[in-house]
């Protein structure tokens, strides 16, 4: 009996701490993009088509026995979206991930609530219902994209900031040049 107790002392201990026991299930958001879509073709409804692309980085596969449905936050509003497996098996509804693999978080907006190139704050699993394996998988859950119109050729590009230079040339206006 003592010895029951100090596995389940071990295994309260390791959970509490963050050590996964089993594999994880680790999604990490890499992209944001948009385009228009039709929702219904009699009243002919059109609405932004919202894709988050996740990647896998944990040891387990994802399935929608996690359930495919996900919480996010976008820009501070909570948000529900819906899982969707990589593109090469098309992109089944709760479709298997594997560790290393690509799947998108789908849903939908009204027209041109994002505009091309804006900045979108995106927080994924945000009641953490998903992922699983303590509490290192939720680490990389937030980062800031610009939104890609999948419409549109043109890529966005993000602004850096040009240093100003030191006036170097002030002191050439001192001389006086012999002809």
């Amino acid at each position: 009996m003592k010895g029951i107790r100090s596995l389940v002392y071990l295994f309260v201990c390791l959970a509490v701490s963050g050590v996964s026991i089993a594999g994880t299930i680790d999604l990490k958001p890499i992209g944001l993009s948009f385009k228009k879509g039709l929702d219904d073709d009699i009243s002919m409804h059109y609405s932004q088509h919202v894709y988050i692309k996740i990647k896998n980085v944990g040891t387990e596969d994802y399935t929608a026995a996690r359930g495919y449905r996900i919480k996010f936050k976008m820009n501070g509003s909570t948000r529900t979206g819906y899982i969707y497996g990589p593109d090469h098996d098309g992109g089944s509804l709760g479709g298997r991930i594997e560790p290393g693999e690509v799947g998108k978080i789908f849903f939908r907006l009204p027209l041109n609530t994002l505009a091309r190139c804006a900045q979108t704050k995106i927080h994924i699993d945000s009641n953490r219902r998903v992922q699983r394996g303590g509490w290192r998988v939720f680490r990389n859950d937030k980062k800031v994209f610009l939104a890609h119109d999948r419409d549109s050729r043109f890529r966005c590009m993000r602004r850096i900031s040009i240093p100003r230079l030191p006036r170097v040339l002030e002191p050439l206006n001192n001389l006086i040049l012999d002809e």
